[in-house]
């Protein structure tokens, strides 16, 4: 029941986190490309600001949301035993949206800058390994659900901070033999554009394909328990 609930919850996690990043992540991989090419790093500054401020704003947003309305999420997608601790976890998993869905904004950007290695490292190595140290520490000394829960969505803020590094150390190599001076207000209104006429659709399908890979073992849990949820 625990790793049902568990599951359930991270799940619904997920399909949050990868929504509210709105398909900025895709974006700059192309953009930053694009503008690394001519050297411009006042294009490319302007729209990590374009892309960054709204997935900060509307990834804080959700995860007030997520907080206050866990009781209801756990009132439709729990079974009545275990509404409580289903709550509870999607409360300590809410913290955590921002982390994830900056961290893999910032991961996009060092891609767009030609640097896979990040994204390979952050996402495959580094988080994955905390996850399984620190699961692995909670589940030995028989922790509550909510360590483990901890556990595994703390890393995130560490793949965030290595991301955040990793662009800022990119952007100064780059900015040596960059442009300077300011953007022109037409130049801004094309960047403002580029950026978010490739992002919407890409940010919708992103949504729906996360959804859809997600939502049968949720599904699971609210109709049949945490038990078949775990077991799925």
């Amino acid at each position: 029941a625990i790793t049902g609930i568990f599951f359930g919850a991270v799940f619904l996690f997920m399909i949050v986190a990868q929504t509210v990043k709105l398909g900025t992540e895709t974006a700059l991989v192309q953009l930053i490309a694009q503008h690394r090419e001519n050297n411009d790093m006042n294009a490319i500054n302007y729209l990590l600001r374009q892309a960054l401020i709204p997935v900060t704003v509307a990834s804080i947003m959700m995860a007030c949301l997520m907080f206050v309305l866990a009781s209801f999420a756990a009132e439709l997608l729990a079974d009545g035993l275990f509404k409580q601790d289903y709550a509870s976890v999607l409360r300590v998993l809410s913290v955590f949206i921002p982390g994830w869905s900056l961290s893999l904004v910032f991961l996009g950007a060092t891609r767009g800058f030609g640097d896979l290695k990040t994204t390979a490292f952050g996402v495959q190595i580094l988080q994955p390994a905390l996850q399984t140290i620190l699961v692995g520490l909670a589940a030995f000394t028989n922790s509550s659900l909510i360590w483990l829960t901890l556990a595994w969505a703390s890393p995130h803020y560490v793949t965030l901070g290595y991301s955040y590094l990793k662009l800022s150390r990119l952007k100064r190599v780059t900015a040596k033999v960059g442009a300077s001076g300011n953007i022109s207000s037409v130049d801004s209104k094309q960047l403002r554009s580029e950026l978010w006429e490739f992002s919407i659709p890409r940010g919708i399908a992103g949504a729906l394909q996360s959804g859809l890979d997600r939502i049968g073992v949720i599904l699971v849990g609210a109709i049949i328990g945490p038990i078949a949820q775990g077991q799925w």
